[in-house]
């Protein structure tokens, strides 16, 4: 079993290896499957837009990629995003610290859909959207959950492709689907 200062101690040791993603569930690691075409090209078209977004958010807010949250002791997650507090130096960052979170679920989305969804809603971030980008065949999605209620989000919907979405912290900063799936 491990816990979150052997975890960020093995992060920061690379023990990991480069390439490799690794949460901390229940003080088990948990290796996430490599990031293919599909969830790279999603993640690029994002920070592009997010990029231009930044400047225009509320004080105090910032856009981070593949931040370390940690839950408790022995659970820590890895957002593909969050909208949040600006980190603290020498602070783990929490869930009261996040506003949005954003999972890329390519070959991850059954996981994202279940376990980050109950966790996430357990730890009141108070949104969550799910980015499910599809394949040549079919058409992308995504799932936008808020208003965490225990181990799971009270209102749901789904989002296609010709939508936009407003960030819910900042309602005027639309982001156009067809822009990312």
């Amino acid at each position: 079993r491990f816990d979150y200062e052997t975890f960020v101690q093995l992060g920061e040791a690379r023990a990991f290896g480069e390439a490799t993603r690794v949460e901390l569930k229940g003080g088990r690691l948990v290796e996430m499957p490599h990031e293919g075409s599909i969830h790279l090209y999603v993640r690029a078209q994002l920070i592009a837009i997010f990029s231009l977004l930044a400047p225009k958010l509320p004080a105090g807010l910032v856009w981070l990629t593949d931040p370390t949250i940690r839950f408790s002791k022995e659970d820590v997650a890895i957002p593909d995003f969050t909208f949040g507090a600006r980190p603290q130096r020498h602070q783990p960052y929490g869930p009261s610290d996040i506003q949005l979170a954003i999972e890329v679920g390519v070959t991850t989305a059954r996981y994202d859909r279940t376990i980050k969804r109950a966790d996430y809603a357990a730890a009141g971030i108070p949104h969550y959207w799910l980015i499910e980008p599809g394949d040549a065949a079919g058409e992308g999605l995504v799932r936008v959950h808020g208003e965490p209620l225990g181990g799971d989000y009270g209102a749901t919907r789904i989002a296609r492709p010709g939508e936009s979405l407003a960030l819910p912290f900042a309602p005027d900063l639309r982001i156009a689907l067809g822009d990312f799936l």
